[in-house]
């Protein structure tokens, strides 16, 4: 009978033990549990604070890309509209110049003219002073400075035109 009853502690005993590390058990599973739990959370709300910045950060870049796509069209339009400006520009210099290159062949011509006219006269005209001759010199020196101005004139214009 002792020895029962010492069989029946021992029994007793580790029962307790078992309970108490069941209990124990028990008590650290629902500690992980729990703590799985918040950690789970805390991840989950992580997780959408990333999609949702993630969620803006794409619709910056989408913004980002349209307003790069406007700069683009923009720029483009810009730069036809100065092309086609230059090439107006360009064409009208070239008529410019080809009107004022006809003006300076006419004048060249009307000179030449006056010129031999002149020369006829004095040869049939013998008592035309020399001081006739010098005034003659004077008027193609006229005509040639008018001419250069004309030129100068055309080349301002162009150089204005340009600018503007």
């Amino acid at each position: 009978e002792i020895i029962l009853n010492e069989k029946e502690k021992q029994l007793k005993d580790l029962t307790e033990k078992w309970v108490h590390e069941q209990q124990k058990q028990s008590e650290n599973i629902d500690s992980l549990k729990q703590e799985f739990r918040e950690r789970e959370e805390t991840i989950l709300n992580d997780k959408d604070n990333l999609e949702k910045q993630l969620n803006e950060a794409k619709r910056e870049q989408a913004k980002l890309a349209a307003n790069c796509r406007q700069m683009e069209r923009t720029t483009t339009r810009e730069k036809e509209r100065w092309q086609r400006q230059i090439a107006d520009a360009q064409l009208r210099s070239d008529t410019e110049l080809d009107k004022l290159t006809k003006r300076i062949m006419t004048l060249e011509r009307e000179r030449n003219l006056l010129m031999k006219s002149i020369h006829q006269e004095k040869s049939y005209s013998p008592q035309i002073a020399s001081s006739d001759d010098g005034d003659l010199q004077y008027l193609v020196s006229e005509i040639r400075q008018l001419a250069s101005k004309a030129l100068d004139e055309s080349s301002d214009e162009e150089d204005i035109n340009k600018i503007s």
